[in-house]
């Protein structure tokens, strides 16, 4: 009995001593300031994945691009990863792509005999409706038709209710 006690003892005192080497403990280096890290709303443009082209969202639904509003150009994959870090919700507005002419490249024409693509001739505006991240021709016709109808429904009585129908109608709600 008396032998399981000093066993007993010896186990709770190596167990206290946790290892340490009864060293002085390590230095504590000064905290370096933290950077705030950025939030990325990553958009893609597809009309042929679109490189260098201009992307933005659109803050105020004027389809231009205005200071403040966070923007970026389009790499491989038409991947444009816009800097969201002071936009509470960025969801909720309206993506818009430029296509400029003689600088942006449709990787469709990406070829052996075309290793950097064609770039585009003629330049030209995608946009998509607010929530939506892909930007294509689609996207556009799309965004193009619930800005008309919400623009035409508030010009009549009711606007409010209509609209309701038409998004249910479009299953958008």
């Amino acid at each position: 009995m008396q032998r399981n006690k000093i066993t007993l003892a010896l186990g709770l005192v190596l167990v206290g001593c946790g290892g340490d080497d009864g060293g002085s403990p390590p230095p504590v280096s000064p905290s370096e300031p933290t950077t705030p890290q950025s939030e990325v709303y990553s958009v893609t443009a597809i009309d042929g994945y679109l490189q260098n082209a201009q992307v933005w969202l659109d803050l105020n639904s004027n389809f231009l691009l205005d200071a403040g509003e966070p923007q970026a150009r389009s790499k491989e994959g038409g991947v444009a990863n816009l800097d969201v870090t002071d936009i509470d919700n960025p969801e909720q507005y309206s993506v818009i792509v430029q296509a400029i002419a003689g600088e942006t490249v449709d990787e469709d024409t990406i070829s052996d005999l075309q290793p950097n693509g064609v770039v585009v001739n003629t330049g030209y505006v995608m946009s998509a409706p607010a929530g939506e991240t892909d930007v294509t021709p689609l996207s556009t016709l799309v965004h193009v038709i619930l800005t008309e109808s919400v623009d035409a429904l508030k010009q009549m009585p009711n606007w409010k209710q209509r609209n309701n129908k038409l998004l249910a109608r479009l299953r958008l709600s």
